[in-house]
């Protein structure tokens, strides 16, 4: 006798889910696109140190969204596999759950604003003046 496979049909489900990852995936493209802005060609020969730490702030930034969507992301898929479960055996818990999916993508924007903040005032050839 061949085993039996238990499925769980649930429409409204998924559209939830495809629509949790689309966020996190559009939040990354808007960090690409800010990052993107503050990259310039360099006219000096040397760098200052200023420049290293706007060339590692732009590194930070964008690890730190891409981690963030990560973490996002799994945890949208652990979610949804146990609201499809939960839903499966009480209707009344979908909403609840749900929130918990919404807390889940919540970690991608989390992301995007910490690398907002990392990346606010940096660019390149920034040229410090030394007060005596």
């Amino acid at each position: 006798m061949p085993p039996r496979l238990f499925l769980v049909r649930s429409p409204l489900l998924w559209r939830h889910s495809v629509v949790f990852c689309e966020a996190v995936a559009i939040y990354g493209i808007i960090v690409a696109m800010l990052l993107q802005q503050k990259i310039r060609m360099m006219t000096r020969p040397v760098y200052s140190p200023l420049d290293y730490r706007t060339g590692y702030m732009l590194f930070a930034a964008g690890l730190m969204c891409g981690l963030c969507n990560l973490a996002s992301g799994v945890s949208v898929g652990v979610c949804g596999s146990a609201t499809a479960l939960g839903d499966s055996q009480n209707a009344k818990l979908f909403v609840k759950l749900l929130i918990v999916g919404v807390f889940a993508t919540a970690l991608g924007l989390f992301g995007v604003i910490v690398s907002i903040v990392l990346v606010a005032g940096e660019s390149f050839g920034k040229i410090v003046k030394i007060v005596p």
